[in-house]
């Protein structure tokens, strides 16, 4: 493992493959505050819209409806302010979760009983900030992503007063995963959402047994892919090679759980496909 550090404003950040301090700086979040997460290498496909998004979920006006009744007056501020900012200052806001995910993810959290969380795949941290917000107060989640855009959310961690729940690991799922099972842990986690690389969904899954408790819960996210899963595509979303190598890892690893005797599963239809894995044995 990598070196660890803390600042004043109580962002925790490791660096698994390396040996040198990395450090947040105030200044570091003055200067993501006005400006843009950095960008990945992924050739996204013109039809990557929320619009195309909220189609696959349901009728707008339901949708609508849905959130002003059930959702919005129940997000914390510091929530609402990171998904505007997100949409606001960057190109990629559809990599966010819906606010009902996230509803979902909070309720998920509290009736599951976790203390200890895992989130492979962070963005500007959205399901983040909300899976933290539902641990109690001696609560812990490890956020792992490769790249620099959790700093551009930490101020609203800040804000909400949950800066000291979450350790940010800057590393790949793999490699984070791969270093905590070497270590010889095992049921170190109560819960467990993954929102990453698609094709490596089934390389996660055999490590997340071994690491979430029977009991636990591991939630995969993107589990019905665009609606692509069902055989047709409106959008023309596979001539992307992107979305077609997910699509195939997205696969696997549906079958990988469904078939799975120590799990219990359910998929919602919400967002892209939110699949909740209950650990039994």
């Amino acid at each position: 493992m990598g070196s660890h550090a803390e600042n004043g404003n109580g962002v925790k950040v490791v660096k698994v493959s390396e040996t040198e301090e990395e450090v947040f700086e105030p200044s570091d979040l003055t200067e993501i505050e006005n400006g843009k997460p950095g960008y990945d290498n992924r050739t996204l496909p013109p039809d990557w819209k929320f619009g195309v998004k909220l189609q696959n979920v349901m009728e707008e006006s339901i949708y609508k409806y849905m959130l002003e009744t059930f959702t919005r007056h129940r997000e914390h501020e510091a929530s609402k302010e990171l998904w505007e900012r997100t949409w606001k200052l960057t190109q990629r806001g559809e990599m966010m979760k819906l606010p009902d995910q996230v509803q979902f993810l909070r309720l998920m959290v509290k009736m599951s009983g976790a203390k200890k969380a895992l989130e492979i795949g962070v963005f500007t941290g959205y399901s983040l900030l909300n899976i933290a917000l539902a641990l109690p107060s001696d609560g812990k989640v490890v956020a792992v992503d490769p790249g620099e855009d959790p700093k551009f959310g930490w101020p609203c961690f800040v804000k909400a007063g949950v800066a000291d729940k979450v350790e940010i690991k800057q590393t790949t799922g793999l490699e984070y995963l791969d270093s905590v099972v070497e270590k010889g842990e095992k049921d170190c986690f109560d819960f467990a959402f993954v929102d990453a690389d698609k094709v490596n969904y089934v390389n996660y899954h055999p490590r997340l047994m071994k690491l979430v408790r029977v009991g636990g819960v591991i939630i995969y996210d993107d589990t019905l892919w665009f609606g692509l899963v069902g055989g047709k595509d409106p959008h023309n979303l596979l001539k992307n090679d992107y979305m077609r190598t997910s699509l195939e890892g997205i696969k696997a690893i549906n079958a990988m759980v469904a078939n799975d005797p120590n799990l219990e599963v359910a998929t919602v239809f919400m967002g892209y496909g939110v699949t909740v894995c209950y650990r039994t044995a």
